[in-house]
């Protein structure tokens, strides 16, 4: 069993590997691979998780809630710094439905605050569906709040 420091130490590099892979590898994916195949949503978030998915395989699935945060987290690295690597470090035009808009418009939409304006298609198969600015900030907001609380339940276990 880990000692307080190790189990924290440990945290911290999981979390910041997490960081990493949502904002190079998940981003690099996200920007070139496009929407337009079949199933793409389902197969990115499958990929948010892939590489946490071994601490399942060592620990047994009482450690599911690690697994949880840190692939939110890979998630949030995506939703929020897509526009932001897209625009100055690709050179990518950043569209809302189809749209150009500028990085500022491509955020006011991305937290929330377009409403009901539909900002892409989730593609699932057939079980693909608009997704509005008002769900996408739910989304973001709402990961937000569930990381946080699973990385300070984490953080403070005994």
């Amino acid at each position: 069993m880990l000692g307080q420091e190790q189990l924290r130490y440990v945290i911290l590099v999981l979390v910041a590997y997490s960081a990493g892979y949502g904002l190079v590898l998940i981003n690099w994916i996200d920007l070139y691979a496009g929407e337009s195949i079949p199933y793409y949503h389902v197969w990115l978030i499958f990929m948010y998780f892939a590489p946490f998915l071994t601490v399942l395989v060592f620990e047994g699935r009482k450690d599911w809630d690690y697994v949880l945060a840190l692939g939110l987290f890979t998630s949030l690295m995506n939703d929020l710094f897509y526009g932001w690597i897209g625009a100055y470090f690709t050179g990518k035009q950043l569209e809302i439905n189809g749209q150009p808009v500028d990085l500022l418009t491509y955020y006011v939409g991305q937290l929330g605050l377009q409403g009901w304006t539909p900002l892409f298609t989730f593609h699932a198969g057939g079980a693909s569906f608009g997704v509005y600015s008002w769900l996408m900030g739910l989304a973001i907001f709402g990961r937000i709040v569930l990381v946080y609380y699973l990385v300070h339940r984490w953080w403070e276990r005994p």
